[in-house]
């Protein structure tokens, strides 16, 4: 590894992380910390990094990955709210631009039964000087309000970017989702709703 022209240790790198920001290495695979930081690290990183418990990796072309999503729970009742936390990470070539998520639940005919559309989290989208480092996970935690008349049945659940000036969206470059639809993550039938 070398950073500013630097060689870098990465036994010394990961004995920082542990020390300082124990949070930063879940840029780091679980297999990498314990080589260079042994059982000590691997501790660290399960206490402290933000890791999703399903992970499902999603590059988009921004530079931007969505690491996994986890829910509160899989069922929710009509005219009840979701709870997702998004885990994302910024990649070494991110450039924080005017990228809007969009959260949508459709039906089985594909209609929007419910959205959340916002402009992610500062520590990404922000301020350069508080930015995480590259691969570090950042967590957000959203809800989406379901309309009490939503019928019983599964729901998909769809995760994308899009730009706020122009709508166009961004393009996902690959992902371990179960499909990508119009550059959207797409878990098909993941949301329950029950009366």
């Amino acid at each position: 590894l070398v950073i500013a022209g630097q060689p870098l240790n990465p036994k010394k790198l990961v004995q920082d992380l542990v020390r300082w920001r124990p949070a930063a290495l879940s840029g780091l695979a679980e297999e990498e910390t314990r080589r260079w930081g042994g059982e000590e690290a691997v501790k660290a990183r399960q206490e402290s990094a933000l890791v999703p418990e399903n992970p499902c990796v999603t590059q988009f072309a921004n530079g931007i990955r969505l690491e996994g999503v986890d829910l509160a729970s899989g069922t929710v009742r009509a005219g009840g709210e979701l709870v997702l936390r998004l885990y994302w990470a910024a990649g070494e070539v991110f450039e924080a631009g005017n990228e809007i998520v969009f959260i949508h639940l459709r039906d089985g005919r594909g209609k929007i039964v419910a959205q959340g559309d916002y402009w992610g989290t500062l520590l990404l989208w922000g301020v350069p000087s508080v930015q995480p480092a590259a691969g570090e996970s950042v967590v957000e935690t959203r809800s989406l309000a379901l309309p009490s008349d939503v019928p019983p049945g599964p729901l998909d659940l769809s995760i994308g970017l899009y730009q706020m000036g122009t709508g166009r969206r961004t393009r996902v470059e690959e992902s371990e989702a179960p499909e990508v639809r119009r550059n959207a993550v797409t878990w098909p039938g993941r949301i329950q709703v029950v009366k």
